[in-house]
Order: structure tokens, then C-alpha cells, then sequence
């Protein structure tokens, strides 16, 4: 969902598809970051 609103967003602000591949990239890396971040941050406090 997330990145089918960034993709429609670059879409409308007439953005190369170029950067479009490379946002949805940057997208799904921040996601796996964050996921790891909170997997590490709840193994933690167990």
C-alpha cells in the first residue's frame, strides 16, 4: 500500500521513471531496516 501511494505520487509530480524505480527501492530498504530495528530493539526487553 505504502508504495503504491509513493509510486502515484512520483506519477503526479511528473517524475522520471527512473527515480521511481530507484524511490520504491529506497522504500522496501527503510521497511527491512525498520523491521530489523524492532525485531532486535523486542529481543531485547525479553
Amino acid at each position: 500500500m505504502i508504495l503504491s501511494v509513493v509510486a502515484s505520487g512520483l506519477v503526479f509530480f511528473e517524475v522520471p521513471i527512473n527515480w521511481t524505480s530507484f524511490a520504491t527501492g529506497g522504500v522496501i530498504l527503510v521497511a527491512v531496516a525498520a523491521d530489523s530495528a524492532l525485531r532486535r530493539t523486542g529481543r531485547r526487553r525479553r
